[in-house]
């Protein structure tokens, strides 16, 4: 029995994902658990960041390639044609994934 690529994606995705919450928790368990100090500053910049990565790369997709459909009533629409650009362009797709990162991480320095 084979295993369906899917189903692997999925598993993939859901440990990145995991980890990722895992690490943040276990720090601020760290500090307020343990040394009873609360960081509201980590939760924000951790927010701010997530908020500007969910935010950014298809905002810039759809200016990048003149999509005129707005963002917010025809997202499946939006994200479909996003979708089939972006699978004709690979290097553009790498450089929006860095860029947003980049971004997405001195949104939360400054925060």
């Amino acid at each position: 029995m084979e295993i369906p690529i899917g189903a692997i994606l999925f598993f993939r995705d859901l440990t990145i994902s995991i980890a990722i919450y895992l690490i943040v928790s276990l720090s601020l368990n760290l500090e307020f658990g343990f040394a009873g100090i609360p960081n509201f500053g980590k939760v924000l910049s951790v927010a701010g960041g997530a908020f500007t990565a969910g935010f950014l790369p298809g905002r810039i997709a759809t200016w990048a390639y003149g999509i005129e459909l707005s963002y917010v009533d025809n997202n499946a629409q939006v994200v479909a044609e996003i979708n089939k650009s972006l699978s004709q362009d690979p290097l553009f797709s790498i450089s929006i994934f860095v860029f947003t990162i980049v971004i997405a991480a001195l949104v939360g320095a400054v925060l």
